[in-house]
């Protein structure tokens, strides 16, 4: 059990629905990057490419501990066709940025020529869900509820769309029959827009959400992290 801090920390929640716009707010800490599909400029569904540079550098700093790894390909030389657009993987199995975004037609067929490399693409680390009547959480694919007090509580700190823990962290704390007016797991309140964690004790709750259900928006994670290192 967590003892309830005097100072909550921040916790970074992607909103669903929020688009991804590949600026600075962006970092590696709230960010989760997958692969592509390989030799292609194409990103797996709910994910993109990867196109700013120091993106791509925290990424493999971050990984490797190196970003010698970073090589950007010259806009000038012939071979920035010939590989993703942004951040991808090499055969050798390095990293590199590649500015340019430039693939080739085959002039008789009209169908793009395969590059060779895979991007890597990135998707929010966390996204709201839904609660439902019943009590049952629904997240998009490829995304969990938070269901653990302390990674709902410590889990994040990061630069972007952050929301402020509320206090007592556990909504129950006061009041344990509050466990039925509010998702299970970890949710943002609706009234002040904080953070909680509901701690349901009991399984067969009979939950009596407030207002159809608009008194908390449940927070979920990529299930299993996905690298490329």
């Amino acid at each position: 059990m967590l003892a309830q801090r005097s100072k909550p920390t921040q916790v970074m929640v992607k909103e669903q629905g929020k688009a991804d716009d590949e600026s600075s707010i962006l970092d590696s800490c709230g960010t989760d990057y997958i692969a592509g599909y390989a030799d292609s400029f194409n990103c797996t569904a709910g994910s993109n490419l990867t196109l700013e540079r120091s993106l791509c550098r925290a990424a493999i700093a971050a990984a490797n501990g190196d970003e010698a790894a970073n090589w950007e390909v010259d806009p000038t030389a012939s071979n920035i066709i010939d590989h993703p657009e942004g951040c991808f993987k090499g055969a050798d199995s390095k990293y590199y940025f590649n500015p340019v975004a430039l693939q080739r037609t085959n002039a008789t067929t009209g169908q793009p020529i395969p590059v060779e490399g895979t991007p890597m693409c990135h998707r929010p680390k966390y996204k709201t869900g839904v609660a439902h009547p019943n009590g049952t959480i629904t997240c998009d694919d490829g995304y969990s509820l938070i269901n653990d007090e302390d990674e709902c509580d410590l889990e994040g700190n990061c630069n972007a769309n952050v929301a402020v823990p509320g206090y007592p962290f556990r909504i129950t704390q006061n009041n344990a029959s509050d466990e039925a007016n509010y998702p299970k797991g970890c949710f943002i309140n609706k009234p002040d827009s904080k953070l909680y964690f509901n701690k349901v004790t009991d399984d067969g709750v009979v939950w009596n959400f407030k207002d159809q259900n608009h008194t908390g928006t449940p927070v979920c994670k990529v299930t299993a992290a996905s690298t490329l290192f």
